[in-house]
């Protein structure tokens, strides 16, 4: 697909893009190419599953994507704060197909102080 990146002007062609919101910190664009899905022996759905964090860890694909994702460096980078990202954090993800928005999980420990 063709990705616009507003920063460059451009657009990219990639098969996933996915974007990392960390609430007061930061707000992360990366692009994976087909060739980076190709390195690390993946498919598009398995990557995508690994972001949402629907794949097992026991999957045998599991430690490409964590290595993928690990070396893949953002494309933008809108920073407010210096705090550390986390995966945790994805916010969504695109491909030319569709698009999938990470369901947030409620932290029980918190609800509990705070309740």
């Amino acid at each position: 697909m063709k990705y616009f990146l507003k920063k460059i002007n451009q657009n990219i062609d990639c098969e996933i893009v996915y974007v990392i919101n960390t609430p007061k910190t930061s707000i992360e664009e990366f692009v994976v190419t087909r060739e980076a899905l190709s390195e690390f022996g993946l498919s598009k759905k398995i990557f995508i599953s690994y972001l949402l964090g629907e794949l097992k860890e026991s999957h045998k694909d599991y430690q490409s994507c964590n290595h993928l994702q690990a070396f893949n460096r953002h494309l933008t980078n809108k920073l407010i704060s210096s705090d550390v990202n986390a995966l945790e954090n994805l916010s969504k993800v695109i491909t030319e197909e569709e698009i999938f928005l990470k369901k947030k999980t409620k932290n029980l420990n918190q609800e509990k102080k705070n309740g």
